[in-house]
């Protein structure tokens, strides 16, 4: 596998519980069909994923201008 795809898979518990807790909510209030449930389901895939990305490019960016800083004061 490639290092990007590697990246994602370990940051991804990042969003895994906040996701697993809108998937909680989003079925609780749309018990009435196994539709919801995946359509439930897909959004928390897709909330893990963006929010993956999403954190990993704040923490790259914020770990650049640390690393700059660090290399200024140097």
């Amino acid at each position: 596998m490639n290092e990007p795809i590697m990246k994602l898979v370990k940051s991804s518990h990042h969003c895994t519980v906040p996701a697993v807790f809108v998937l909680a909510v989003i079925d609780a209030l749309y018990l009435d069909s196994f539709r919801s449930f995946i359509e439930s389901f897909m959004f928390m895939v897709t909330v893990v994923i963006f929010g993956t990305v999403a954190i990993d490019v704040v923490r790259d960016g914020f770990m650049e201008t640390t690393e700059s800083r660090l290399v200024k004061a140097l």
